[in-house]
């Protein structure tokens, strides 16, 4: 939805009010639009009503706020956020650091806040990674496990742990809350009461 405009600023690739119109649209078809945005677009295309934002690697607290109240939920991909080639150059290398910076942050106040956290990775890495990254970047394990499970179900409306419903689970050896590093190797998978692995 944004690109760089001639003068180096990023602005909205679409008008303002065709965004809003697909927004709507979707909205009364059942849908969720996800905004894919890297700039400081947030908080106007929050406004316009998308219900999460993906990688949002210029979201401040103002966004943040604003998401809490409309109920937007926030993926960060820290996994693709946080690569870096093996030839990263120091520019490269500064700007990782300084989202790692923003996130220690911005992470604990959007669970403060109330706004859903996500896990999803975009291209690269795994859920089991995004998970580690969410908890060294301040969501602590409870909360990036709930990123990656409980918090997604409620954002999509799926309900989950209902007596009398199929069973969806993930199971371990070892409590993940004490060491993420055993996501990695689940005991068993159910879904929908079927054990797939």
């Amino acid at each position: 939805m944004v690109e760089g405009k001639p003068s180096g600023r990023p602005g909205l690739t679409y008008a303002a009010e065709a965004i809003e119109a697909m927004i709507a649209a979707v909205h009364a078809a059942g849908g969720r639009v996800a905004a894919h945005v890297t700039t400081d677009l947030v908080g106007h295309l929050v406004r316009a009503g998308v219900d999460s934002v993906e990688h949002g690697t210029a979201i401040d607290e103002q966004a943040l706020r604003l998401m809490a109240r409309t109920g937007a939920a926030w993926t960060p991909t820290l996994c693709a956020v946080l690569a870096l080639p093996g030839h990263a150059t120091d520019e490269a290398r500064q700007r990782v650091a300084g989202h790692r910076q923003r996130l220690r942050e911005l992470l604990p106040l959007a669970q403060r806040l109330g706004v859903p956290v996500l896990a999803g990775t975009d291209v690269v890495g795994s859920i089991a990674r995004e998970v580690a990254l969410l908890a060294e970047h301040g969501l602590g394990p409870a909360g990036a496990l709930a990123a990656a499970s409980t918090s997604g179900y409620r954002f999509l409306g799926v309900p989950f742990g209902e007596p009398g419903r199929p069973a969806t689970l993930v199971t371990y050896d070892h409590d993940p809350r004490e060491d993420l590093a055993v996501l990695s190797a689940p005991s068993a998978v159910i879904i929908e009461g079927r054990r797939v692995r």
